[in-house]
């Protein structure tokens, strides 16, 4: 059986997605690959926010 990943937009079998027991079919939307992509993405991002919320703090304490 295979499934369409709507970020990458190509057809692969079942195998590529990870198990969502809350979708209709049991499986994620996106496939694996698509996912961690995003998911490392979104890290980085966080990592650059949380960083400088961190300096902000900080500057923040020592100003105290």
């Amino acid at each position: 059986m295979c499934k369409r990943c709507p970020k990458c937009e190509t057809t692969k079998e079942l195998e590529a997605f990870g198990k969502d027991k809350n979708m209709k079919d049991g499986f994620t939307r996106m496939c694996k690959s698509c996912k961690n992509l995003t998911n490392g993405r979104t890290k980085e991002q966080n990592k650059i926010r949380y960083d400088a919320n961190k300096e902000k703090e900080r500057a923040r304490s020592y100003a105290r």
